[in-house]
């Protein structure tokens, strides 16, 4: 490949873009990714991992769906108010870290990404999720403190894979108050009762 990279030529573009828009250069990792970082990194010649923490994006670039490889990627404190419905594309995400955003809500095809295990939505400006965010049936992370929720959806009972979940500092309304102290079981068991729809 004949690009900074070494990635196929439309995986290199979407970087390149990326890099104009940010107005930093996107180093090649070599170990593995920290949390607070601009990198990315390649197995092959694919791209696996990017990490845009902390580089004033404001909107996610739709060209970025064709990193079908993608399994990670960090966007962590940038300005994000809304993701593309194309987010949903990214077939072979697993960790998607969106916190300390300006994020109001989340496109409906988030219920496209099966393969998500881990999802970092803290310290967004979230009111609500959407339904479909029970369609994330092997998510095993979710942090959503920090956030404006006061209800959860119903179809959040169908997170069977659920193993850590955060709903800390939201504005929660009368019987959610005490029901986000409890374990995941009871969490899903009253999203399926009284969820919102």
């Amino acid at each position: 490949m004949s690009n900074k990279w070494g990635v196929k030529p439309e995986q290199a573009e979407v970087l390149l873009e990326i890099e104009k828009i940010i107005g930093k250069s996107i180093p090649l990792l070599s170990y593995e990714m920290r949390r607070d970082t601009v990198e990315v990194k390649i197995k092959k010649d694919n791209i696996i991992e990017l990490g845009l923490f902390e580089c004033e994006l404001s909107i996610l670039p739709e060209s970025l769906t064709k990193l079908d490889s993608l399994k990670i990627i960090n966007l962590g404190n940038n300005k994000l108010t809304t993701l593309p419905e194309s987010i949903g594309d990214l077939k072979s995400l697993q960790i998607l870290n969106l916190e300390e955003n300006q994020l109001y809500a989340l496109p409906e095809s988030i219920r496209d990404l099966k393969s998500l295990l881990d999802l970092d939505l803290g310290f967004n400006k979230l009111t609500a999720l959407p339904k479909s965010i029970g369609n994330l049936k092997s998510l095993r992370e979710l942090d959503l403190n920090n956030n404006m929720l006061t209800t959860l959806p119903r179809s959040m009972w169908q997170l069977k894979s659920l193993e850590i979940i955060d709903l800390d500092e939201n504005n929660w309304e009368g019987e959610w108050k005490e029901i986000i102290e409890r374990d995941i079981p009871h969490i899903r068991e009253f999203c399926r009762q009284r969820g919102s729809e």
